[in-house]
């Protein structure tokens, strides 16, 4: 496979993958608590960023670059990308997990309402 279609790839994941494990999280039957829930999704979204950045985004971007022939491709993907997953990595999973409430909240049958 190309070197550049590797990181192309490596990109859609990197903001795909954490939706995707958030968004699926919180369909979760467990914890009953919603607020656990969607605190357990958007940690589970969030730790599979910064994990998928350090070992998927960051050596596909490097292997990228040095089949384009880039000098020190090292230094676009090194450990700031990781702090700046770190530090944004959240949000992602949170817009998922917000999505998800959204759309099964919608989907639900109204309940009938008590007749007086």
């Amino acid at each position: 496979m190309n070197p550049q279609v590797a990181f192309d790839i490596a990109a859609a994941g990197s903001i795909a993958l954490p939706c995707i494990v958030a968004g699926t999280a919180i369909l979760l039957p467990r914890p009953k608590s919603v607020t656990l829930k969607v605190l357990s999704a958007i940690v589970a979204g969030w730790v599979t960023a910064v994990a998928f950045t350090l070992f998927v985004y960051n050596p596909a971007g490097i292997a990228a670059e040095l089949a384009a022939g880039v000098d020190s491709p090292e230094v676009r993907f090194d450990n700031n990308t990781v702090a700046a997953t770190i530090l944004s990595g959240w949000i992602c999973p949170a817009m998922a997990v917000a999505a998800v409430l959204v759309v099964r909240t919608m989907l639900r049958k109204p309940r009938a309402s008590p007749e007086a």
